[in-house]
Formats: C-alpha cells, sequence, structure tokens
C-alpha cells in the first residue's frame, strides 16, 4: 500500500511536472511575441538619435547612454530570439567562444552585484575555444552563479569560486562553480528535482 502511495506520488509530481513546463512553453511563446514590439521601438529610437547626434554633438556622457541602451537592446532581442527558437524547438546558433575571456567578461559584471570578496575567478587553463552559443553559455552561468550567490546569503565567510580547468588532455573543458554554503541533504534533495535551482 505504501509503495502503490509513493508511486501515485511519484506519478502526480510527474503529471505536474509536465503541466508547468507546458505553461512555461506556453507563457514563453506569449512573452517573445508581446516584447518584440517595445524593443524594436527602444531600439529604432536610439538609431535615429545616434543619427541625430552625427549633425549635433551632445554631451559624451548622453552619448554613452544611448549606445548603452542600444547594445541592451539588441541583448534582448538576442534572449528573446533564443526563447522563440527554442519553444519552436530549433537549434541554436553556435559559434567558436574564448571561454576564459567569455567566463572573465560575466564574472566582473557579477562583481558589481555581490559583497567584496565573496566571488573569485580561478582560470587555469587559457585558450580554450568552444563551440557553443554564446546567450546559452552565460545565460548556464549566470543561473548557476545565482544560485550559489542565494545559497551564501546570510552565511558569514561565504565564498563562491568559479574554475575553469581541463581534462583528459586538455580534449574537455570544465566550468566549476563551488560554495561553501552549509547545505543539508534535505535541501539537496530537494534542488535536485527538475525545475527546481
Amino acid at each position: 500500500e505504501r509503495e502503490a502511495e509513493a508511486a501515485q506520488k511519484l506519478a502526480l509530481e510527474q503529471i505536474q511536472s509536465l503541466e508547468r513546463i507546458s505553461t512555461i512553453g506556453a507563457v514563453s511563446s506569449m512573452i517573445t511575441l508581446e516584447l518584440n514590439g517595445p524593443i524594436s521601438v527602444i531600439s529604432n529610437s536610439c538609431n535615429a538619435l545616434q543619427r541625430q547626434f552625427e549633425r549635433s554633438p551632445v554631451p559624451p556622457q548622453l552619448e554613452k547612454a544611448i549606445e548603452l541602451i542600444a547594445r541592451q537592446c539588441e541583448k534582448a532581442s538576442g534572449i528573446v530570439n533564443h526563447v522563440r527558437n527554442y519553444v519552436r524547438h530549433r537549434d541554436a546558433q553556435l559559434e567558436p567562444i574564448d571561454l576564459a575571456a567569455e567566463l572573465t567578461r560575466i564574472f566582473n559584471a557579477w562583481l558589481l552585484k555581490t559583497p567584496v570578496g565573496m566571488l573569485h575567478l580561478d582560470i587555469q587553463a587559457q585558450g580554450i575555444s568552444v563551440f557553443w552559443n554564446r546567450l546559452e553559455l552565460e545565460l548556464c552561468l549566470r543561473n548557476v552563479t545565482k544560485n550559489a550567490i542565494e545559497a551564501c546569503e546570510g552565511y558569514k565567510g561565504a565564498r563562491i569560486r568559479i574554475v575553469l580547468t581541463t581534462q583528459d588532455a586538455g580534449s574537455k573543458a570544465i566550468i566549476s562553480v563551488v560554495d561553501n554554503a552549509p547545505t543539508g541533504e534535505d535541501e539537496l534533495e530537494k534542488h535536485s528535482r527538475p525545475l527546481n535551482t
């Protein structure tokens, strides 16, 4: 009877998980469709302002701000298109990526959002190039790092190390995100379930 109850509970959890995934897919499609309009308007407005700047110079701070908005619009558009392709089961565009340089860029962005001394980058191998989607790499690393930061919140002496190493005579690249937060077995079991961080 206990085994039957456990099997029924597991089946119910799987059904709920599938329903959540289906809902996420539907919502993702809706969001990507709705976001394209505002992003295009902002991007076109930035382009118009930049053309105006060519005719009448403006303060450098304002020009830098417009350039930043334009770059962030381009990034947001890339995320929206990536989600749309993912929902439609289309393959992501791959490109050669210098892992050390990309990790350093993402790491430096995280430094602005975390307490001093919490994050550490340890690149033990240089010159590693992988064929991957740049946005997927950044989203993946940001997600895992965000999870580590959340695990370390409120923990004195929290440290997170992002490590880049190689294995098997350099044929594999390994990116590790390691934190020293005290995590119990119950928490680990909970986090290992689908759709949990």
